[in-house]
């Protein structure tokens, strides 16, 4: 329990540190746009405002839509809420949901706008009419995310294609996405998004939040239109909700894979190929069987659940920084290979073993209590992730540093580096999951379990402390540079940050080890 009071006060001091950035420069926005009222310049601001709204709405609609097809769009107990309630009253309760959620992120930084605006345009009553339109615009938001949401559900149970490759679709997506990203494309397409719709009734939001500023540039005819949107798009959207989330609930799924397949290849699209036949033929009797299945479960609720290793994912956008840096300067920079091995070990360590406990669900007492040692369970989760994020990493490390300005000594040193990291990152992520785990009891094992804040915040600060003599020896202008200082060659220096990066990683890795184990020995049902 205090394990969960420590992780919700440091989530919660991450957050409002996030969050207080982005309200100041909403409060100084909202403030010159007041400022702007009655002057020549109020009509240009106007525009920006519109934009503005405009890209909120859509961004809040986006988080919605992923958090619907996550968590929002179905219920943890369908059979007894259905049985007792029409389903659409339950539909109407997760929407409710999904608002205070976001309303409550979103409050603070409404009133701070409104109350900003009001003291620089002078206008006491913009306040309360700011408030409330954006209130609403929120209320626009959820709903369309949940359709949006919904209509991706439906569409991976009725649509034969998306339910046998949904995980490599979504794969693919991401892909796309992180190029589209890279390359700077993405800021563009949200220019000319957020433009477009700030020339829409969702644009014209801004009009009629400021309607009762004392200036004759509002108008009639946009905050009307805006006001017809905000009242009657909400309640569209929850009756195509009611609709689209009783197609969810009660449709009958198709079936990704033909009855006259093969067993083995119904093995493989159901389960993911690695984690059956591939993962016998490779590890079968190299293994030791109780590591190797419970590293099969993981990578089949890996395949099954792919929004599990979300979290494991986004920190990919480092990326984008060396990947934007080879992009001008016509050539790979020695930074992106460096990047690629830091990254790959920490997603390796992230992915697998940061929650150890509260992945198991609801099972978990069966898991822990069905004679398997602690040591075997979390050989399992280690090897899941080095067995997969080890070779790509380092790989993937190599390859980029090959093809880079690196020498070839670099090019090995950095992929070795990246090898030895992700050995580390898995050994230090069970000990910092299983000293610091999050439970769902709600879950009941069908619900995505995230990793909590404080161990998120301990593994990367394990894992940064442990890089750090390795990568200043990998990094060549630090080398080139400490070498005249200190009169010792680059190479000599290399080998001793990657010596002092194994000997870090090494003893983390054991006293993580070592914990994770005796943790798990001693557990009894009532820990959880």
């Amino acid at each position: 329990m205090a394990d969960n009071h420590r992780t919700l006060i440091v989530g919660g001091v991450l957050t409002g540190l996030f969050y207080l950035f982005l309200i100041a420069g909403a409060v100084r926005g909202a403030y010159v746009l007041g400022t702007a009222v009655g002057t020549d310049m109020f009509t240009e601001q106007l525009l920006l405002a519109r934009t503005i709204v405009a890209g909120m709405a859509i961004g809040v609609a986006f988080m919605v839509t992923l958090r619907t097809v996550q968590e929002y769009g179905d219920l943890d107990e369908p059979a007894p809420v259905l049985t007792a309630i029409p389903y659409q009253e339950a539909v109407w309760g997760l929407l409710l949901m999904a608002y205070i959620e976001f309303v409550e992120l979103a409050v603070v930084p409404i009133l701070a706008v409104a109350v900003a605006f009001a003291v620089g345009a002078g206008s006491v009553a913009s306040a309360p009419v700011i408030t409330v339109v954006l209130l609403a615009v929120v209320a626009l938001s959820t709903t369309a995310g949940f359709v949006l949401g919904q209509l991706l559900m439906l569409s991976s149970i009725r649509v034969a294609f998306v339910a046998r490759y949904k995980t490599l679709i979504g794969v693919l997506a991401f892909v796309a996405y992180f190029i589209v990203a890279a390359t700077g494309a993405l800021a563009d397409l949200f220019r000319v998004d957020w433009t477009v719709f700030g020339a829409t009734p969702l644009g014209w939001v801004a009009d009629l939040a400021l309607v009762a500023a004392p200036t004759p540039s509002i108008g009639i005819a946009r905050p009307a239109a805006a006001a017809v949107t905000l009242l009657a798009g909400p309640i569209f959207l929850t009756w195509l909700a009611a609709r689209l989330t009783g197609a969810v609930w009660y449709a009958d799924p198709v079936q990704p894979v033909d009855d006259t397949d093969d067993r083995n290849t119904a093995s493989a699209v159901g389960t993911g190929g690695l984690s059956s036949g591939l993962s016998e033929r490779l590890f079968g009797g190299r293994l030791a069987r109780p590591t190797l299945r419970i590293a099969q479960k993981s990578w089949r609720r890996a395949y099954r659940v792919p929004l599990k290793l979300q979290f494991a994912m986004w920190p990919v956008f480092f990326l984008i920084v060396p990947i934007q840096q080879s992009i001008e300067a016509g050539e790979i920079t020695t930074l992106l290979p460096i990047s690629i091995a830091i990254y790959g070990a920490w997603a390796t360590g992230a992915a697998f073993t940061l929650n150890p406990l509260g992945d198991e669900g609801a099972v978990l007492p069966l898991t822990l209590t069905s004679g398997i040692r602690g040591i075997q369970f979390l050989r399992g989760l280690l090897f899941a992730g080095i067995a997969i994020g080890g070779p790509l990493t380092v790989v993937l490390a190599m390859a980029v540093g090959f093809a880079s300005p690196m020498d070839v000594f670099s090019a090995v040193v950095t992929g070795m580096l990246g090898g030895i990291l992700c050995v580390s990152a898995c050994a230090i992520g069970v000990g910092v999951g299983t000293a610091f785990p999050k439970f769902d009891p709600l879950s009941h094992n069908n619900k995505v379990v995230v990793p909590g804040m404080l161990a998120f915040a301990v593994y990367s600060l394990v894992f940064f402390l442990v890089l750090l003599p390795g990568l200043f020896g990998s990094f060549p202008p630090l080398t080139q540079w400490l070498s005249g200082e200190v009169d010792v060659s680059t190479q000599t220096l290399t080998l001793a940050g990657i010596a002092g990066t194994t000997l870090l990683a090494g003893g983390a890795g054991w006293v993580g080890l070592r914990a994770a184990g005796r943790t798990i020995d001693d557990y009894t049902p009532d820990d959880g």
